[in-house]
C-alpha cells in the first residue's frame, strides 16, 4: 500500500509540531528577509505615524447598546494533551 505525497507531508508537519509545537508555529508566521530600506527616516517615520497612531485615542467612547453576551459553551473544552492514536 502506498501513501499520497500529501498524507507524508502531512504527517512530517505533524511529527514537526508534536516535537515542538512554539517552533513549528513560529516558523509557519516567520518571513524570508531579503531586500534593504532605502527610504529616508523622516519619511519612515511619517508614514509610521500616520499609520499607526489614532488621534481620536484620547476620546471616551460612546456606550453600546443592543449587544448579546453569547450562551456559555455546551461542551467543556478538553484540555488534556495531544497523544496519536
Amino acid at each position: 500500500m502506498s501513501h499520497s505525497p500529501v498524507l507524508l507531508t502531512v504527517s512530517k508537519a505533524l511529527e514537526r509540531f508534536i516535537r515542538g509545537p512554539f517552533q513549528f508555529a513560529r516558523q509557519l508566521f516567520q518571513q524570508p528577509k531579503s531586500g534593504t530600506l532605502t527610504v529616508e527616516r523622516e519619511e519612515l517615520e511619517t508614514h509610521l505615524k500616520k499609520t499607526y497612531s489614532d488621534p481620536t485615542r484620547e476620546i471616551p467612547l460612546e456606550e453600546t447598546t443592543g449587544l448579546v453576551w453569547p450562551a456559555a459553551p455546551g461542551i467543556k473544552f478538553d484540555s488534556k494533551p495531544y497523544r496519536k492514536s
